[in-house]
């Protein structure tokens, strides 16, 4: 090992354990929330609402719209899809707390709840800021509900999460 890289390790070692794991659930949420954010302010600047434009064809469309529900329009005009989200982002923050302070953090898991975390944060701004969340993104080669990049990030965020806790169990 490299002189360099065995004062790395000592480095690393003097900092209180939890905080690298901390540091990638940080990064991931606000990288999350601002492309989140970022990407909304930019369909509402530049798309005119209701009308379809090629983006990358043949495998998405833009088309600007809003969304009053939860994911995919469900719950459309239920206050309750507010706290159901509010809770559910703030259970997940409990959690990743909880895996940083653990004894041996995974940052692959800390890495995907960061990501649905931030994005959650991100459709949660929305609908406290405008009373519902903008969604863009179309499918062009099949029928599915529009969506948002917050949208594809959460679900990245479970599937990197299950993924690791799929291969960690394996292996256990």
């Amino acid at each position: 090992m490299t002189n360099a890289r065995v004062q790395e390790k000592q480095k690393e070692s003097s900092l209180p354990s939890f905080i690298m794991p901390a540091v990638v659930l940080a990064g991931a949420s606000l990288f999350a929330f601002a492309a989140d954010q970022s990407s909304k302010y930019l369909a509402l600047t530049h798309l005119e609402s209701h009308c379809r434009t090629q983006f990358l064809p043949p495998l998405l469309n833009l088309f600007l719209t809003t969304n009053t529900g939860a994911a995919f329009s469900m719950g459309t005009g239920s206050p309750l899809v507010l706290i159901l989200a509010a809770t559910a982002t703030l259970l997940l923050l409990i959690w990743a707390i909880k895996i940083c302070r653990s004894e041996n953090p995974d940052r692959l898991h800390l890495l995907g709840l960061g990501l649905t975390i931030g994005a959650g944060l991100g459709n949660i701004c929305d609908r406290l800021c405008r009373g519902e969340v903008t969604d863009f993104l179309e499918f062009a080669f099949f029928k599915f509900p529009i969506f948002n990049l917050a949208d594809v990030l959460i679900d990245l965020g479970i599937a990197l999460i299950i993924w690791r806790s799929l291969s960690r169990s394996e292996k256990k």
